[in-house]
């Protein structure tokens, strides 16, 4: 499994996210609102600044 799928799956558990929506964020189709951003950063542990 490669890490973006891993990085998907886990994002979208933590914070109810679907996960063809954060794989569309990922891939650059769907673009995020800030809330979005910091819910991704928040599941995935980091900044939201490190995110943008």
């Amino acid at each position: 499994m490669s890490s973006c799928a891993k990085a998907s799956r886990t994002a979208s558990c933590r914070r109810d996210l679907h996960r063809t929506y954060v794989s569309g964020v990922e891939r650059g189709i769907r673009n995020p609102t800030v809330l979005i951003v910091a819910k991704l950063a928040d599941a995935l542990g980091v900044w939201s600044s490190k995110m943008l």
